[in-house]
């Protein structure tokens, strides 16, 4: 689960990896969820791997943990999906 500092209020740019079936429909259909879910893309990625897959790396904005975790358990029942996960941000 995504974890915020306390107190903190507004949008947050949270990028996202997922590992899809390389078939028509499917980036559509990752893109209707997220925006169902109130959710806006603020990037978007693709590369193709090995064996009928591909990669798209998203960056989404959303607004606290539970609006993430919601968008990514919605994510992962979609059809075609194959991984679903939050890239963590390494502090510098």
């Amino acid at each position: 689960p995504a974890r915020w500092v306390g107190g903190l209020t507004g949008t947050f740019n949270t990028p996202v990896r997922l590992v899809v079936e390389d078939v028509p429909g499917v980036l559509a259909a990752v893109t209707a969820e997220v925006s169902s879910r109130n959710a806006n893309i603020a990037g978007v990625s693709t590369r193709k791997l090995d064996r009928g897959r591909f990669e798209v790396n998203m960056v989404l904005q959303v607004t606290d943990q539970k609006m993430l975790d919601s968008i990514l358990r919605s994510l992962r029942r979609l059809k075609g999906m194959i991984e679903v996960e939050r890239v963590r941000q390494v502090m510098a």
